[in-house]
């Protein structure tokens, strides 16, 4: 049997015939396996069911990613906050009620100064009475400010004398116009003469507002010649 031979531009058309279709069939099938499996994923594909849990790590979080609104009210306990990282600039105005402080906390060197309103003044020469009536000792006032309402402990002491044994003066403060308690008080220095003592009385004014006030030292001779040397006067002010 004879063979017949092939011509060659038949072999030419079936080489490129062969070479078209399996161009096609390999393009066809990256078509299927791109339809598949996509190269991208589309904004808004990955949905919060397509995340395992535990997935997220944090190094997966971008800085400043985690905001305030995006934490739950009341997840952040005492062990969430490390030490150290509250400031003072966290601190809100009025934060620290008193519940908030223990007790004992507050040690002297955390009153600032002046924290407890206070006023003081001394005088040395000697002055001279002898009228009965109430009159300011010279030198014996001072003006003391306020924040609130408090009580006043006013701490009055001097040297005195008196010329007659067999009489007497008597002292009282005043906190503007007010006689503050108990009122007068008799102090009577012994003996007759120049026959100095010391003598001493605290008074105290309760209810006092807030604000500015006056406070004076007054005494009264009810006879003969009362003297009065060194002397001071102390108020402070306790919260009432």
């Amino acid at each position: 049997m004879t063979e017949r031979a092939i011509p060659m531009k038949k072999v030419v058309s079936i080489i490129v015939v062969t070479w078209i279709l399996s161009l096609a069939t390999t393009l066809g099938v990256v078509y299927v396996m791109l339809g598949i499996f996509p190269s991208g994923i589309a904004d808004g594909a990955i949905t919060t069911e397509k995340i395992a849990d535990s997935a997220i790590i944090t190094t997966k979080l971008a800085n400043g990613t985690v905001t305030s609104a995006k934490i739950l009210d009341g997840t952040i306990t005492g062990v969430d906050i490390a030490d150290g990282s509250i400031i003072t600039v966290k601190v809100a105005d009025g934060a620290v009620t008193t519940d908030k402080i223990a007790d004992y906390a507050a040690t002297n060197l955390k009153l600032a100064a002046n924290a407890i309103p206070f006023n003081s003044t001394c005088e040395t020469g000697t002055i001279t009475k002898t009228t009965a009536s109430w009159e300011n000792i010279t030198g014996m006032s001072v003006t003391i400010t306020v924040n609130r309402n408090s009580t006043l402990l006013i701490m009055f002491s001097t040297q005195c004398a008196i010329s007659l044994v067999d009489k007497n003066i008597q002292w009282r403060a005043t906190v503007n116009t007010t006689t503050a308690l108990p009122e007068s008080v008799y102090l009577q220095p012994p003996g007759e003469g120049t026959q100095w003592s010391s003598v001493s009385y605290t008074f105290y004014e309760p209810g006092v507002s807030a604000g500015e006030h006056t406070v004076y030292v007054q005494w009264y001779v009810n006879g003969g010649t009362g003297w009065v040397g060194r002397r001071t006067l102390f108020v402070i002010a306790l919260p009432a």
